[in-house]
């Protein structure tokens, strides 16, 4: 039989969460405008239009959440009972932070789909994991609408904690594999090279923070099931999903600074210059490296030629547009 559950001594942790997420939310939507100020010219409709809707799902988040600060503090001020029950709005939450976690998964499944040579294996896997979080998230909803007492809520221990680990693992998966296909397109080109580890950083950066908040949620969770600490937690997983992902988008045009002043500065000093652009691994263009004075001097006179490199990447331009030298009108390239 179940007993009543004293939720009051943690109660402050959930509310902390709720201003956390309210804050996160903020910095993402200035992420998204100036997201669309750097790249309202440059990328494709689809990517403009995802990341408005995830900016939509943002502020749906950030208005439940908001809903269940008013419902406890005005509504319910005073009603201690009222702590250990939740409503439609609260149960929402559920769905919706699913659905944004689902969202910024696809997008990576897509990049992984490009990166690995369409690898079904890979791709499927992430893909599975992906919509088998999301479906135990609206398991998980629907069963706090019909037992919305909070001594109920062992009946979703078990979907709750399934989601959380493949939630965790799909970070872990799509990061790992990230950095991998990556790390296999290095050419020993030096300035290609920093330009690929600074992505890989981000990768790894991106899929550590989801990761951790993931299993920390899950471990509050399992460890401590009689208050609201994981809650606090929870609120604010999603954004950090949805800024995550708005970082690596905006991230580009630093990167795309970087690689040209490497470009530029290779040209003045009559070494190896490089462009990142629609390449495909095994196929598609190489890479152009113009030879230095000392490689010149040992061909045939006449104009300089250029050598034929290994890609830098296959289509590590998925997120990260290379160079100066890329036609930023070339939809494929703006696509991936």
């Amino acid at each position: 039989m179940s007993t009543a559950v004293d939720l009051r001594p943690t109660a402050g942790a959930a509310l902390i969460g709720v201003f956390i997420s309210t804050a996160m939310y903020g910095l993402t939507t200035f992420q998204m405008y100036h997201y669309y100020q750097l790249s309202w010219r440059v990328d494709s409709w689809w990517i403009k239009a995802y990341v408005f809707y995830v900016w939509c799902l943002e502020t749906l988040h950030a208005f439940l959440c908001c809903a269940f600060v008013y419902r406890f503090a005005i509504i319910n001020f005073g009603n201690y009972a009222a702590f250990a029950v939740t409503s439609k709005s609260d149960d929402v939450v559920t769905g919706v932070t699913g659905l944004i976690m689902l969202s910024v998964h696809l997008f990576y499944v897509r990049r992984l789909w490009i990166l690995s040579d369409k690898n079904i294996l890979l791709v499927g896997l992430v893909t599975l994991l992906a919509f088998g979080h999301f479906a135990l998230e609206m398991v998980v909803m629907a069963v706090t609408f019909k037992f919305p007492q909070f001594t109920e809520f062992h009946r979703v221990t078990a979907y709750y904690t399934g989601s959380l680990a493949l939630a965790a693992a799909d970070d872990i998966i799509i990061a790992v594999s990230l950095c991998y296909l990556l790390y296999t397109r290095r050419t020993g080109i030096r300035s290609t090279d920093t330009l690929v580890n600074r992505i890989i950083t981000y990768s790894v950066m991106t899929g550590a923070v989801t990761s951790v908040i993931d299993l920390a949620i899950l471990i509050c969770f399992i460890t401590m099931p009689n208050n609201l600490v994981y809650l606090g937690l929870y609120d604010f997983a999603p954004n950090l999903y949805a800024n995550s992902l708005l970082a690596m988008l905006n991230a580009r045009d630093a990167l795309q600074k970087m690689a040209a002043a490497s470009t530029t500065g290779s040209a003045l000093t009559g070494t190896s210059t490089f462009a990142l652009g629609d390449l495909r691994g095994g196929s598609g263009p190489a890479i152009a490296v113009a030879m230095g004075d000392s490689e010149r001097s040992r061909e045939t006179n006449g104009p300089p030629r250029l050598r034929r490199v290994e890609p830098v990447t296959s289509k590590i331009a998925f997120a990260y547009p290379g160079t100066t030298t890329t036609d930023l009108t070339d939809e494929s390239y703006l696509d991936a």
